[in-house]
């Protein structure tokens, strides 16, 4: 099945200066594999799982209250984002449900706030407020849901709402009230 010179490399026998080089290459690369396959095995033993996605906290009665808000707002369309409950007006996000986001602990609601309304609101009670990832940084605020009743929950919402729908309105008019340059047949005359 092999021929006369695979069958002498295979006993480890030589026939020539090339079969040199391709013992001295096979010992590298087989020293090169035993090196990964210790790397990969160290690797296994050291290296820490990447976690799941994190445990939910609650169970529906914090999201039903949010959801129950959010939709009596007329024009509210409810959608999943991030994996999570998402409350749009018809264009922009105005409230998030976060329901243990990347282990926090909160199951809050993130909203956005008018200018220097976060870090009052944090003041004030940061047992309650805090400042969410990713959107804090554009002044939203994050409300642990345990510590609000409906009447201030309802509010902050109501109010995010607001807030974003006079942006939207405030854009589309203008987009609408710029200078019109006419049409071609009036440019003409």
């Amino acid at each position: 099945m092999f021929s006369p010179r695979l069958a002498a490399f295979s006993e480890g026998a030589t026939t020539g200066p090339e079969d040199t080089n391709v013992i001295a290459l096979s010992e590298s690369l087989s020293t090169t594999w035993r090196i990964l396959r210790e790397n990969d095995e160290m690797a296994a033993d050291t290296t820490p799982r990447k976690p799941g996605p994190a445990p939910k906290l609650d169970h529906g009665t914090q999201i039903d209250r949010v959801r129950r808000i959010c939709t009596s707002i007329p024009g509210t369309v409810e959608k999943i984002s991030h994996g999570e409950p998402t409350f749009f007006t018809p264009k922009r996000v105005f409230a998030m449900f976060a329901n243990n986001h990347h282990s926090d602990g909160h199951v809050a609601v993130w909203l956005p706030a008018a200018s220097g309304v976060q870090a009052a609101l944090i003041e004030e009670a940061s047992d309650t407020y805090f400042r969410p990832p990713y959107v804090g940084a554009s002044g939203w605020i994050g409300v642990e849901l345990a510590n609000v009743g409906d009447e201030q929950l309802g509010a902050l919402i109501r109010e995010a709402f607001r807030l974003l729908n006079a942006k939207t309105i405030a854009s589309r008019s203008s987009r609408t009230s710029a200078p019109s340059h006419g049409t071609r047949a009036a440019r003409r005359t």
